[in-house]
């Protein structure tokens, strides 16, 4: 088999296409972590009367999606958010105690 340059181009592409599928899947679950942790954490702060102003712009504070993805060297959900909003939540990540 000869491999032309038109094939070569052809299988980075393709390797490109599966890192990005990947990424996305990857981003997706944590954007909805970070935002469930949020979820949980204000539900968990009003329902014990601790909830504060500060409290309600968390959502807010969540990097755009699009940002997220492109920085293809970054898997994890630690730069979602600011690293004092993710000290809050962070205990919230992964658990289901109130359902929205």
């Amino acid at each position: 088999m000869i491999f032309t340059i038109g094939n070569i181009a052809v299988a980075i592409a393709m390797c490109f296409c599966a890192i990005l599928l990947i990424k996305n899947k990857v981003t997706f679950k944590n954007h909805e972590e970070i935002s469930n942790a949020i979820f949980q954490y204000t539900m968990d702060q009003l329902y014990n009367g601790n909830l504060t102003e500060a409290d309600n712009n968390f959502y807010s504070q969540i990097e755009s999606y699009d940002k997220t993805m492109w920085r293809l060297w970054d898997y994890g959900y630690k730069n979602i958010v600011p690293k004092e909003t993710l000290a809050k939540i962070e205990p919230y990540i992964g658990v289901r105690k109130y359902h929205h």
